[in-house]
């Protein structure tokens, strides 16, 4: 079931593919992994509210 949507699959691609990309465009500004980690924790609460119907 590789391709089944759930909101654990939607959560571990989401941070599969935005992790690297936010991790680059913090390292551009000075900043790092711990900013990128907690703007994809805030994109995934944010996603989470969605997926529930809320």
């Amino acid at each position: 079931m590789e391709h089944s949507i759930s909101p654990q699959n939607i959560e571990k691609d989401i941070h599969k593919k935005l992790m690297p990309k936010l991790f680059l465009e913090c390292k551009s500004i000075g900043s790092g992994m711990v900013q990128a980690k907690k703007m994809v924790e805030m994109i995934l609460q944010i996603t989470r509210v969605g997926l529930s119907g809320d």
